[in-house]
């Protein structure tokens, strides 16, 4: 089981220990595009924000899809290299914990996938608790730096057959609340 050759050509042309976020985008937008059609009603589009820091010039992108005007499921892209950076992961984390307090949802829950190249940690709101999986963790003591986003959480590999397999698993899971 693998993805249409177009789509793995465009994520074959990124060097994978890139550290330019930016390469990845087209890849991804073209497999979201691939697996959300536009035709069942589905819009994919970048969301754009910079980072706190005003000396920095950097931007981040997440992509929302949305069905109806209404967010069905999130993205977040960082290069591969980031994987191995406890704060880095931390941040991708918040990232994705900001970007759930900040939409209204509709459907039961809300999926998010954070990428790090082709690797990628699988995260859900859950509409009725309002609980996200997995769960955050809370540093116990300020003095100790520790890891509140294990790298483990970054267990799939999106080019490879259980990758693939639990990110559609994902895909099918958002089409069928949005019925």
């Amino acid at each position: 089981m693998t993805w249409h050759p177009s789509i793995l050509a465009q994520f074959d042309a990124v060097d994978p220990n890139t550290t330019v976020e930016t390469e990845w985008y087209g890849p991804y937008n073209t497999l979201l595009g691939h697996v959300f059609k536009f035709e069942d009603g589905f819009l994919v589009h970048p969301q754009y924000s910079l980072y706190q820091s005003r000396e920095s010039i950097d931007f981040t992108t997440i992509y929302i899809v949305e069905r109806n005007r209404h967010p069905v499921f999130i993205l977040e892209i960082k290069p591969h290299p980031n994987l191995i950076d406890k704060s880095r992961r931390i941040s991708a984390d918040v990232q994705i914990r900001k970007c759930f307090a900040k939409l209204k949802i509709v459907i039961p829950q809300l999926h998010a996938i954070s990428v790090m190249g082709t690797t990628f940690a699988s995260y859900v709101l859950d509409k009725a608790s309002k609980q996200v999986m997995p769960q955050e963790i809370i540093s116990s003591n300020e003095e100790i730096n520790e890891d509140l986003a294990p790298q483990s959480w970054w267990q799939y590999e999106i080019l490879e057959a259980t990758g693939k397999a639990k990110f559609l698993e994902i895909i099918e899971d958002v089409k069928a609340m949005c019925l």
